[in-house]
């Protein structure tokens, strides 16, 4: 859905926009390290809950 929204705004197609990003398949209660970075999808999720 961002994808296709970010395509309508600058007006290129999604297959264009779509090589510009790494896609990374993250599992919950994993940490995954992508670039230097750990991503942990639960602390992603729960640091920014009021």
């Amino acid at each position: 859905m961002a994808m296709m929204k970010l395509s309508l705004q600058t007006l290129m197609p999604v297959e264009d926009i779509s090589e510009m990003f790494d896609f990374v398949e993250v599992t919950p209660y994993k940490t995954t390290e992508f670039y230097g970075l750990s991503l942990n999808p639960i602390t992603l999720c729960t640091r920014f809950q009021p």
